[in-house]
């Protein structure tokens, strides 16, 4: 597959490793579940729990922002930092699936990061189908998947509640692999090439650590073009330069247009729409030059939705740098800054709902991302607050150039989520 010939995707896999702590007892039966998720209900925007799209989208700015805090490598603590491009709706449904097997202290925990306080575990499981179909069939210009499914060692599988619960509401089906083997992890690689549709080939890497008991995998594929492409012979080198200072030449890609905009104290905002309707759109942020992205995220993040609700239609030039990028992120430190940390403990984590035989912990939980933007589209495999007045529409045609770094958020109308987020300081 080359992915410079496609209409534009995004590709995530968000992937927890749950090794087992202490000797194994008897195992039960394996469970076994059909292969195909069967949806009995239809859903509708109405169907949205508005509280689940803020508890969301609060978690969303959260872990954005502690991934900037956590690494002592990381962008937020280095003069030129690196690119960062995150799913934090694949995360968060990755952490609801474990949830539904944790208990008394590590349940809470989960519960407070994940900001779903009054919302009930089934409402929580429900919301999550609902945002999955809504995602998955409200565009037919775009097309986007949302996968799961659980690993096990054999001759072990988790309690029959929590495997169903998983079936049902987020479509995980249960494996069972040798994890001795090669095999497991090629298996395992294999789903999730399947499920990023070869956007990420490698996710495992050999050999699984020898107590791991279960792998809770989550992948979510995206793949549109933009409502207006870019003409090809607009697109010409032009240089970039980073926080640094430091100047790279890049493949511009330029349009002219109307567009969603807003001109904010210290930035300009454009939002750039994917197929027909528009109702998936990309919001690119590019601050003013004496205000960096540090500042943004600081002062202006928080307030997303305000000054996205301020965006109008607005003559203006954009120009976007033609990219691709692969990362990877271990959100262990992260989680446990935003107090998640009992899970991780081998001798104090309560995961009984998920075994009742085998004490069970946390030990990694890493997101890989696959991005690519070109003149068709986007491909990917990702609180200080402060009062923000609505910027004046101006009265001049904007013009706004990416030649520095810049902030993008990929989001959804429907759902009103924050689907993939990051920024991108060195355009390759």
């Amino acid at each position: 597959m080359k992915f410079t010939n496609l209409m534009g995707l995004l590709l995530l896999v968000t992937v927890a490793v749950i090794p087992l702590l202490g000797s194994c007892s008897q195992p039960k039966e394996l469970v076994t579940l059909r292969q195909e998720h069967v949806q009995t209900q239809a859903y509708n925007q109405s169907d949205m729990q508005p509280e689940l799209t803020e508890a969301m989208n609060r978690f969303a700015l959260t872990v954005y922002n502690e991934s900037y805090q956590n690494d002592p490598d990381s962008p937020a603590q280095m003069a030129d930092p690196d690119n960062l491009f995150i799913s934090p709706v694949g995360l968060y449904m990755n952490l609801s699936m474990l949830y539904n097997g944790a208990s008394r202290q590590t349940a809470t925990e989960l519960q407070k990061a994940l900001y779903t306080k009054g919302i009930t575990l089934q409402q929580l499981n429900q919301g999550q189908q609902v945002i999955q179909e809504l995602l998955e069939h409200q565009d037919d210009d775009v097309q986007i998947e949302l996968a799961g499914s659980l690993w096990s060692r054999s001759g072990w599988a988790p309690e029959d509640t929590f495997v169903q619960r998983l079936q049902h509401s987020y479509g995980a089906d249960l494996h069972a692999t040798d994890f001795t083997s090669s095999q497991a992890v090629k298996d395992i690689n294999s789903w999730v090439s399947e499920a990023t549709h070869g956007g990420i080939h490698q996710m495992i890497q050999n050999p699984l650590e020898g107590n791991t008991m279960l792998v809770l995998l989550n992948a979510v594929y995206f793949k549109g073009g933009w409502t207006e492409p870019f003409e090809q012979q607009q697109t010409h080198k032009q240089s970039f330069v980073s926080g640094k200072g430091e100047i790279s030449s890049v493949e511009m890609m330029h349009r002219q247009g109307e567009y969603e905009y807003t001109r904010q104290p210290h930035f300009q905002a454009v939002r750039i729409p994917y197929g027909a309707t528009g109702k998936w759109g990309m919001v690119v942020v590019l601050p003013d030059r004496d205000y960096d992205l540090q500042q943004f995220r600081q002062h202006d993040l928080p307030e997303f939705a305000h000054w996205t609700s301020a965006m109008s239609s607005t003559a203006g030039e954009i120009g976007l740098p033609r990219l691709e990028l692969n990362e990877e992120l271990q959100f262990r430190d992260i989680l446990r800054s935003m107090g998640i940390r009992q899970v991780f403990d081998p001798q104090r984590a309560e995961l009984d709902g998920i075994s009742q035989s085998v004490p069970l912990y946390l030990s990694k939980v890493q997101q890989n991302t696959h991005l690519i933007i070109d003149e068709k589209g986007t491909e990917a495999a990702a609180a200080t607050s402060a009062e923000i007045a609505a910027g004046a529409m101006p009265s001049q045609p904007f013009r706004m150039i990416m030649d520095r770094p810049f902030f993008v958020a990929v989001t959804d109308r429907t759902t009103g989520l924050i689907v993939f987020m990051g920024e991108l300081h060195h355009p390759i």
